[in-house]
């Protein structure tokens, strides 16, 4: 039998975003080649990549015109602090919500789990530790809003394709043997 313990939500914690963006490569003509362009978003909080408050100087380096056109992997990082009595029979699961995308790797205190897009959640038994505790989600989006950039024919529409990481929760639990 399972027993719910208590939640750590860390849907509104500061987020450290780092956007792997895929735009055209150099023969623009040939779409199979990809240039990615790595860029720093700092702390962010959850939510869609179209609602980013970037500068003119990253939409610069990211090729685009506004946040909606970008397309890639996003690499979510945040650290949160467990309580003294967390030891390695405390059991803990990580709910994950997000849009169209597809979660492609969750690392937790350097080690990566895998990443189970059939399930919004996730087992963390096991490697968490009492005190502080780094929590990595990758986040890959589909081309489509990249693909929008390219046609001026799409220029300022919202097709519901741009990346979105809704909320995060890690749920305690104790597991209890008969």
């Amino acid at each position: 039998m399972e027993k719910i313990l208590d939640t750590l939500d860390l849907t509104d914690a500061s987020w450290n975003l780092l956007i792997h963006s895929y735009g055209p490569g150099e023969d623009e003509n040939d779409p199979s080649v990809s240039k990615i362009t790595d860029v720093d978003f700092g702390e962010q909080k959850l939510g869609k990549w179209k609602d980013i408050a970037a500068t003119e100087d990253q939409l610069n380096e990211l090729g685009v015109t506004d946040m909606l056109y970008v397309s890639g992997v996003g690499e979510y990082t945040t650290t949160f602090t467990l309580p003294e009595d967390w030891s390695d029979t405390t059991g803990a699961y990580l709910d994950v919500t997000y849009g169209k995308d597809q979660i492609g790797e969750i690392t937790i205190n350097g080690t990566a789990l895998d990443a189970n897009n059939a399930s919004d959640r996730v087992d963390l038994g096991g490697y968490l530790v009492s005190g502080e505790n780094t929590l990595t989600i990758k986040l890959s989006t589909t081309v489509y809003a990249r693909m929008y950039a390219a046609n001026s024919g799409y220029e300022g529409r919202d097709f519901g394709m741009v990346p979105d990481l809704c909320s995060q929760r890690i749920q305690r639990h104790s597991m209890m043997v008969y």
